[in-house]
């Protein structure tokens, strides 16, 4: 009896012993052992660059010349929209412009004339006639006034003096003529046809400009339903992938990526964006091959959203998502691009006792 009692007094100790020791080991790991204070995310692998292409205009797929996982190089034409009608009024712009071209060099040609030759024929010889006019009244006047006097003298008859009369009002009307012809030369006539002329000619050379402006105004909009790669790169989507799909001004075409997989683009919840920001390290992991076996991926993050990515129209109550970009500083594996990943951002090394506190709220507003 009593070798149980010491052996039960034994057991009871080493309980007591173990406990001590437990807690205090217990305490040691919580004050001295840190651990890493994460925030999860998800997202994709992403290239260096990434370039999004945009629709230029309301229009309907003509043609597509690349395909997902193409290499595209600068100004290389990816989608074409289609540009029957814009075709239609290039071709009537560049008839308008032959016709308009043709009149303006006609009405160079008149101006070149008149500048030789300004006044109409009839106003060629103006003062020589003007000078005979005047020699001529000047001859029927004395004849007219010769043949009264011979008439009040009855010595020639009343029709020979109305024929010296007609003729003087004749010679008259002419030299009224000669002499308004004259006037006017005299009061610009020759300017004014000159200058209405270089009016005509100024008309006909601006509606040629004018045609011109629109005819290469057409051609810009016709070369811009030709989707083309900004830069060297690959088509990673084709968010349109049909002959014939329609597409409203502004929607997103395409995705080209610039440069290797080295980035990642991970979204975080709102409850804890605060805690995120710039240069934090973060630890990736993907269903492309096993971390455990070939490793993690290694990254810090070099950009993060002020504002949460617009809810989908479908799901307005659906928690406010935060874009972060990473820089991809180690990965076992080479990353393929569009892979999934999960990610955990290391906050701090902390001691463990200190999770079971409240989180601190980051404040710098990096």
């Amino acid at each position: 009896m009593e070798h149980i009692q010491s052996a039960l007094r034994r057991i009871r100790r080493w309980i007591l012993v173990s406990g001590a020791l437990f807690v205090l080991v217990g305490i040691g790991v919580m004050t001295l052992v840190p651990v890493d204070e994460k925030v999860r995310a998800t997202g994709t692998v992403v290239a260096e660059d990434e370039l999004y292409l945009y629709a230029p205009a309301v229009g309907v797929i003509q043609e597509i010349r690349a395909c997902e996982g193409a290499d595209v190089k600068t100004n290389e034409v990816i989608l074409v929209l289609d540009t029957e009608d814009l075709q239609n009024q290039h071709d009537q712009l560049l008839a308008e412009l032959k016709e308009a071209d043709a009149q303006a060099q006609l009405k160079r040609s008149q101006m070149e004339h008149i500048a030789k030759l300004p006044l109409p024929k009839e106003f060629w010889y103006a003062q020589t006639q003007l000078a005979a006019a005047e020699q001529k009244a000047r001859y029927t006047a004395e004849e007219h006034a010769r043949y009264q006097q011979l008439f009040n003298s009855k010595l020639t008859s009343e029709s020979e003096l109305a024929a010296r009369q007609l003729a003087d009002q004749l010679a008259q009307a002419d030299l009224a003529n000669a002499r308004a012809n004259v006037h006017v030369i005299n009061t610009g006539l020759e300017q004014s046809i000159t200058t209405e002329a270089l009016a005509d000619l100024n008309s006909a050379l601006a509606h040629v400009e004018k045609l011109k402006i629109d005819l290469a105004v057409c051609e810009r909009e016709i070369a811009r339903r030709r989707v083309r790669s900004p830069s060297d790169g690959k088509v990673t989507l084709l968010l349109k992938r049909r002959v014939g799909e329609r597409v409203e001004k502004g929607e997103e075409l395409v995705h080209v990526a610039r440069g290797a997989a080295r980035r990642a683009r991970l979204f975080v919840g709102e409850p804890e964006i605060h805690r995120v920001h710039v240069g934090q390290e973060v630890r990736l992991s993907t269903p492309a091959f096993n971390s455990l076996r070939y490793g993690y991926i290694d990254g810090h993050i070099v950009e993060r959203a002020l504002e949460a990515d617009p809810r989908p129209t479908d799901n307005p109550d659906q928690e406010a998502r935060y874009l972060i970009k990473v820089q991809i500083d180690h990965t076992p594996i080479p990353l393929v691009l569009g892979a999934s990943l999960n990610a955990e951002i290391i906050l701090r090394r902390v001691p463990i006792w200190r999770l079971f506190l409240p989180a601190e709220i980051d404040k710098s507003g990096s």
